[in-house]
């Protein structure tokens, strides 16, 4: 079987880890804080925060901006159900926005309709695939309207629009460590912040409420907290986190070579100013490319021993969301295919999955 994906060993994991374990450290530690040193100054932000996972580091945001019932946070209608579920979570009501049909990213000018008709708290563009939300009008919109940006960043580590790293436009942003994820501590996440206070009060919440003094809880918290075993990981997988770039790079060209000229299938467009750093390679089918639908050629694929995973559904296709039909996210949500991807997946792997893909149309 031809994964979807599988992370990628560098070579110094298994030392690290050993050293950590040594240590007697496996709660905080010192790679803790070498994770959020390097990947602050990776990315040229004053403030890292690990955490236990991506959808923590989420949660953590909203509560520091005391973002709580009554209140409503914008998110797309096509990603991955995290922050939706988080908004939920944490009281506030989620509004969902519909994405731009070709990037596939929450549509500004739909955001801005929203925001202009309804008291909007925070805003979450979600970063799909690789790809990166078309920020310059987020941020401007959600000046205008008094609105928060806060990033997910969990599929486009690294990736860039106009020369600036994703993940730095926002007040405070998201990042997963999690096994698929470009880096991976197993499972863990990070948020990054130019702000001194938010720093400061989510590092509180992130441990209970405490800060210096031992057992005494200034408020209400939560163990969010990364294990130095994990960040152990992530520190060895930072030191290769250049080749990680390229090779993945040059894996997109390989796939944009190989599937970008194919009738009845459309690629997610990557705006000219975006370098992206994908995590994955999404296919747009047309319903005329074959006599089976979507769900029949993840099947036969996989009977061919290649894993696939569909497009994210769209919440009013989940009843407890209460969601509203919003045609782009339906759209995608009916057609799209990602395919395996991964750093040593083979050419010869490529070409398989090629041919298999092309046996299905009509």
């Amino acid at each position: 079987m031809i994964q979807w994906i599988r992370p990628k060993i560098w070579g110094n994991e298994k030392e690290h880890l050993i050293k950590a374990f040594d240590s007697t450290w496996l709660s905080a530690g010192s790679y803790v804080d070498l994770l959020e040193e390097k990947f602050g100054t990776i990315h040229g932000v004053k403030h890292s925060i690990t955490t236990c996972n991506g959808t923590a580091s989420i949660y953590l945001i909203l509560d520091a901006l005391d973002i709580t019932f009554g209140d409503s946070v914008v998110v797309p209608a096509f990603a991955f159900g995290a922050a939706a579920n988080i908004v939920s979570t944490i009281g506030a009501k989620p509004v969902f926005c519909d994405v731009d049909p070709e990037t596939y990213m929450l549509d500004p000018k739909h955001f801005e309709q929203i925001v202009s008709q309804k008291k909007i708290k925070a805003v979450i563009p979600v970063h799909t695939y690789g790809g990166v939300c078309d920020m310059n009008p987020i941020i401007e919109i959600s000046k205008k309207y008094g609105v928060h940006v806060i990033e997910d960043v969990a599929e486009a580590m690294f990736s860039k629009v106009d020369g600036r790293f994703a993940g730095t436009f926002g007040l405070a942003n998201s990042f997963s460590f999690q096994t698929t994820k470009t880096i991976t501590t197993a499972e863990g996440g990070c948020i990054l912040t130019n702000s001194d206070e938010l720093n400061f009060r989510m590092r509180t919440i992130r441990s209970h409420g405490m800060r210096d003094k031992k057992y005494w809880h200034y408020e209400r918290g939560n163990n969010f907290r990364l294990s130095n075993l994990l960040a152990s990981l992530g520190a060895a997988q930072l030191e290769y986190w250049t080749d990680n770039v390229s090779q993945r790079d040059a894996l997109y060209k390989k796939f944009l070579a190989k599937f970008g000229n194919i009738d009845g299938i459309k690629l997610q467009k990557i705006p000219s100013n975006v370098s992206p750093v994908m995590w994955t390679f999404s296919i747009y089918i047309d319903p005329k490319f074959s006599k089976f639908n979507r769900d029949e050629i993840i099947l036969k694929l996989k009977e061919a021993g290649i894993e696939t995973r569909p497009g994210f559904y769209t919440f009013n296709q989940m009843k407890m969301y209460e969601a509203p039909f919003l045609p782009n996210s339906d759209k995608l949500a009916a057609q799209i295919i990602c395919l395996p991807f991964y750093l040593d997946l083979s050419d010869a792997e490529i070409d398989f999955i090629y041919k298999e893909l092309l046996k299905l149309k009509l």
